[in-house]
């Protein structure tokens, strides 16, 4: 008994769940987007569209947690990046690059990577000091 197409992106989506809500989220919403259109859905379809739905309501809250934990992360690697910035610049560079690295893929973390950003292009724009 082989599974559905719907069926196989509702287990894919499922995978996601503990170890990234957010994807998951996504891939039960491009679930729901490529399967709801069907004018008649067969009954494992629309039990599939339904859970979809059901797994985003759920997983909604827990995202919106992640985001928030993940954006202090960030404000805080900013203002420790700005305290090492004297006393150990490429610490500093090198925190700085690691957030970029770490949440470049984040569309809600854009505004705070923007004040990254800023920062690694003032230090890029630095004079290499010779010793």
């Amino acid at each position: 008994d082989s599974l559905t197409l719907p069926e196989r992106d509702y287990l894919a989506a499922l995978r996601l769940v503990d170890t990234d809500p957010e994807a998951a989220m996504l891939a039960f919403q491009t679930l729901i987007d490529l399967h709801e259109i069907v004018s008649n859905p067969s009954e494992s379809t629309a039990r599939c569209v339904n859970s979809a739905r059901q797994q985003i309501e759920r997983l909604r809250g827990i995202v919106n947690s992640e985001i928030t934990m993940h954006l202090s992360v960030i404000e805080q690697g900013i203002g420790h990046a700005d305290d090492l910035k004297e006393s150990d610049p490429e610490a500093s560079e090198k925190l700085l690059r690691a957030l970029l690295q770490r949440y470049s893929e984040k569309a809600w973390a854009d505004e705070h990577l923007l004040q990254v950003r800023q920062r690694l292009d003032a230090i890029d724009a630095e004079p290499e000091s010779s010793e």
